[in-house]
């Protein structure tokens, strides 16, 4: 039986897990001997830490969301995101277990941090499973991982022209 994992981030409800489970609803429906997984990184890689991490970033929207959104494109548009080598290492290793773990034949990513950890994992011969991008906004940011990705499904033809993303 095939396998393909889909990758959101955090266990909150939102639009990564929402176009998740609608592909993979649609994907259910159309194919068979085909096994769905979704699993989020962080969770995986700590839950307590997962549950944290939501309950600060669901407080900072609610009380100061200002801030978020001038943190948000400091952070991910003007310079490259490729700045986080702090945690970087954790969870490039703990996206490489979980490759090897789940062992799909298809990863299909929602948010642009596991995009990013398989893109270098890729880029260093570390995974050789083909990675789709479903991007989630109107926009692409910094996060995302796009030279080492195999397909991108970008949400309009106006992203895709403003976008460097090829394939």
């Amino acid at each position: 039986m095939k396998k393909v994992l889909f990758l959101p981030l955090l266990k909150m409800p939102s639009g990564h897990h929402q176009v998740a489970e609608a592909l993979m609803d649609i994907l259910e429906r159309r194919t068979t001997n085909i096994c769905y997984k979704k699993i989020d990184l962080l969770s995986y890689t700590n839950e307590l830490l997962e549950k944290v991490v939501t309950g600060t970033y669901l407080k900072w929207i609610r009380y100061a969301p200002e801030t978020y959104n001038m943190a948000y494109k400091h952070l991910f548009y003007e310079p490259p995101v490729h700045s986080f080598k702090w945690y970087h290492h954790v969870f490039a290793k703990k996206m490489e277990h979980l490759v090897k773990e789940e062992n799909p034949d298809l990863i299909i990513c929602t948010h642009g941090f596991p995009s990013y950890l398989l893109s270098q994992l890729k880029a260093k011969g570390k995974c050789d499973v083909p990675i789709i991008n479903v991007y989630t906004d109107f926009f692409i940011n910094n996060l995302w991982g796009k030279e080492e990705i195999d397909f991108h499904f970008l949400p309009s033809e106006e992203v895709k022209k403003r976008t460097s993303c090829s394939k």
